[in-house]
């Protein structure tokens, strides 16, 4: 089972490093894998390219963009980390927006979770 430090690091009640369980830690790493390719991305063979994020407001996109977190979620599930478990839901609730919300489960402990982000076209990923 996995889990991390908590960030930002804090300080649990003994004094000692405060640690995330392992459903939060799972949620930081898809979340940095998700993030656009560039250097300051440590899971640069993933990521969401850069053509998907500058892209939002293209119709065709959403297809492109499932197949990348398709992809991103298959390196995490060859290592029995994360599944999806159905498609990404897209929607697009402001302009130069595209908002993906996912279902997966856990493969550590079985249990499903979620995780919404939003693409913008500034390249940005929240």
């Amino acid at each position: 089972m996995a889990s991390g430090l908590q960030i930002p690091i804090n300080v649990n009640k003994r004094g000692g490093a405060q640690v995330t369980d392992e459903d939060d830690q799972l949620k930081k790493l898809l979340l940095v894998a998700l993030r656009p390719c560039n250097s300051a991305n440590p899971f640069q063979q993933l990521g969401i390219s850069a053509d998907v994020i500058f892209r939002v407001n293209d119709d065709m996109i959403e297809s492109e963009a499932a197949l990348e977190i398709k992809n991103i979620f298959d390196y995490f599930e060859e290592r029995k980390r994360a599944r999806l478990v159905s498609d990404p839901v897209f929607s697009r609730p402001r302009v130069g927006e595209l908002q993906v919300d996912l279902e997966y489960i856990n493969m550590e402990n079985n249990r499903v979770n979620t995780l919404s982000l939003t693409l913008t076209g500034y390249g940005e990923v929240s």
